[in-house]
């Protein structure tokens, strides 16, 4: 296996509205966030009926784009493209980290997931507990649309053990925080997944390592990473407010790959 990968991304992104609104304004996550295992070779990002737009960093110094369309409009559009030098997907953190063990509005743990994971006899071996959870929240829950929302909590997700990216995240980082491992929720662009995705960053020894639960796999290549923080709430690619009575419509097209 070649210890460095090159990945070539574009990520479209179109908001409408059934009627013209004013003073919209977005904050998005939509570009890579730096890391040190992948260099970024190439960025592009374009927008269309915004009237500015400014970059900045977020509490958790994520990449953030803000902006807005004061006047009447129905349609606005960002698109971001680039090319990541990709190497495996770990880092180094000597911080202390104690928020990630902490559960938050999305991942706290009921009574019901309490004796769930209580009653496992996890391995000994950090890798071989994260490997463990994963394979357990992969095998709990049934992938499938329209079953939860952005709002969810971990619990429910339990309990109906249906839901998509983000609520196998959820229920990982809630067991992970439950046994006091940090843990992070990450936003983000796969390989072939066609729209935005959702995995876990688990920290063993001084290293944050990427665990996928809904594809059941530690990551080594071909992620590439928008966003972190203790849960979904922290990680949003999208979020902002406008003036009218509109109901809203968002298409996403995403494409990796290796070149």
């Amino acid at each position: 296996m070649s210890m460095t990968h090159d990945l070539i991304f574009s990520y479209q992104n179109m908001l409408t509205t059934n009627v013209s609104v004013t003073k919209h304004y977005l904050l998005l996550r939509c570009l890579p966030r730096k890391s040190s295992f992948y260099e970024i070779l190439k960025l592009d990002f374009s927008r269309y009926g915004f009237d500015e737009m400014k970059d900045g960093l977020d509490s958790f110094s994520n990449p953030i784009c803000y902006g807005g369309a004061l006047n009447a409009h129905k349609t606005l559009m960002w698109n971001s493209s680039g090319v990541l030098r990709t190497q495996i997907y770990e880092y180094e953190d000597t911080k202390e980290n104690y928020l990630f063990k902490l559960p938050s509005a999305l991942t706290l743990v009921d009574e019901s997931m309490k004796e769930f994971i209580d009653d496992k006899t996890l391995p000994e071996s950090p890798f071989d507990k994260a490997y463990y959870l994963t394979e357990l929240v992969h095998d709990l829950i049934s992938y499938e649309a329209g079953v939860t929302n952005v709002n969810t909590v971990a619990s429910e997700a339990f309990s109906l053990k249906k839901g998509v990216c983000q609520d196998y995240a959820h229920v990982l980082l809630a067991f992970l925080r439950y046994k006091n491992i940090p843990s992070k929720y990450v936003s983000g662009l796969i390989s072939g997944d066609g729209k935005t995705h959702a995995w876990v960053e688990i920290l063993i020894g001084n290293k944050w390592y990427g665990f996928d639960p809904t594809h059941n796999r530690k990551i080594d290549f071909g992620y590439v990473k928008l966003a972190h923080g203790r849960d979904a709430n922290d990680c949003s690619v999208c979020r902002g407010v406008f003036t009218g009575g509109a109901t809203q419509q968002m298409s996403v097209h995403v494409c990796v790959g290796e070149l």
